[in-house]
């Protein structure tokens, strides 16, 4: 038959609620809208019958084992939720980051934070910040000698994975033959990997290897962002003198707003040139992550950017860049005649005439004329596109 217990304490909607007597205490504390996150306790839930506590529930125990205290209740029990016990916050190699309750008696031991918690394999120490006698404190501790230690009120405990890497993996893109994957040593070298890297000396362009690494890509991309933001605060500082001229410079801004939210997109590819000026490999060593790329021999030419036909044309030798911008239609009404990006198949990028010798596999992309009335402006909009251009595979277009 029908009975209604009350719920009180920290939940959403205390009162009474309608159930049955074979219903279990969730289905109560659901029916006053839970427990409240911020102020509950979901380790403290105890079940009164005429004011005597007939039961006492942790919901850890359920949230992590799956039991549950089973009661027959009564007409008129009381169900009442403590406020929120101390916590210990955790976070970094965890595959449970969370802000977990303490037991009962207010402390957590290592051993069961770490029960909790769960730690990833890779997590070797945590970084524990908290407060002892009203004093900050900050420790670092290998960990094997948290199992026994005692975790306060507001503890932040960090899993932090810091073995000392013993074995590095690289990755080989491009014309290959054989695996493309190696595992070696932490001092291992370009040339040692390149031993080992089967190829087809018919196919394969030996001579423009070259790695992508990801330290050198996120480093692009910071400096892409800082340059941007200059260009931003150029955009911003630009004077007018006129009304008209005021309209000329808001439609240049906007033009070069839309650009900047689509060079913000571009993802650098953390390309290193491995051949010094003399043209010979250096010996460089190997970063874990590394992508060692053997490009494939190319006969074409590639024009783009301020060109009225881009397209990728068969290379003929002795041909300089003009003759090929020629053979692409020629400059656009936007194209800058006086300097072109040039991209070579081993990722050395060049910023050059247009009367250079061209090799089988180059890019010559074709920069546009910047006309702004800022110098400073101007000047800022140029080094972003260069530096795109250096970074990423392609040029994003001004215009």
């Amino acid at each position: 038959r029908p009975i209604g217990v009350f719920v009180s304490g920290f939940v959403a909607q205390p009162g009474r609620v309608p159930g049955i007597s074979t219903e279990s205490i969730l289905e109560y504390l659901s029916r006053a809208g839970g427990i409240d996150e911020q102020r509950g306790s979901f380790r403290d839930i105890r079940v009164l019958r005429q004011n005597n506590v007939i039961g006492r529930v942790d919901l850890y125990d359920f949230l992590i084992h799956g039991k549950m205290l089973q009661l027959q209740f009564h007409d008129g029990d009381t169900i009442v939720v403590g406020p929120q016990r101390s916590s210990v916050v955790v976070t970094g190699a965890v595959r449970n980051g969370y802000r977990f309750e303490t037991p009962l008696d207010n402390r957590m031991t290592g051993a069961e934070l770490i029960h909790l918690a769960r730690p990833l394999p890779q997590a070797t120490h945590i970084h524990l910040d908290g407060t002892r006698t009203s004093q900050p404190i900050s420790e670092y501790l290998p960990l094997a000698e948290i199992m026994a230690k005692s975790f306060e009120d507001q503890d932040n405990v960090s899993f932090v994975a810091d073995a000392a890497r013993r074995m590095l993996t690289i990755e080989v893109s491009g014309a290959r033959l054989g695996r493309s994957v190696f595992v070696t040593d932490p001092n291992a070298t370009l040339l040692q990997i390149l031993d080992y890297i089967e190829i087809d000396p018919v196919v394969a362009d030996v001579s423009a290897v070259h790695i992508r690494r990801r330290s050198v890509a996120r480093q692009q991309k910071s400096s892409l962002e800082a340059s941007l933001d200059r260009l931003e605060q150029s955009l911003l500082n630009v004077s007018v003198a006129t009304d008209g001229e005021a309209q000329i410079r808001k439609a240049e801004a906007d033009l070069i707003s839309r650009y900047i939210v689509s060079a913000r997109t571009v993802e650098p590819d953390g390309t290193v040139v491995v051949l010094d000026s003399g043209g010979r490999m250096v010996n460089i060593c190997l970063e874990d992550g590394d992508e060692i790329v053997v490009p494939e021999k190319r006969t074409v030419v590639i024009i783009s950017g301020e060109v009225m036909a881009p397209q990728a044309i068969a290379f003929e030798e002795g041909s300089t860049a003009r003759q090929f911008i020629e053979r692409a239609g020629g400059y656009s009404n936007r194209g800058d005649s006086a300097q072109i990006v040039l991209r070579k198949t081993n990722g050395q990028v060049l910023i050059t005439g247009v009367d250079i010798k061209i090799s089988a596999g180059d890019e010559i992309i074709v920069p546009p004329k910047v006309e702004f009335k800022g110098f400073q402006f101007g000047k800022d909009l140029m080094q972003v596109i260069y530096q795109i251009s250096y970074s990423a595979a392609a040029l994003t277009r001004v215009f």
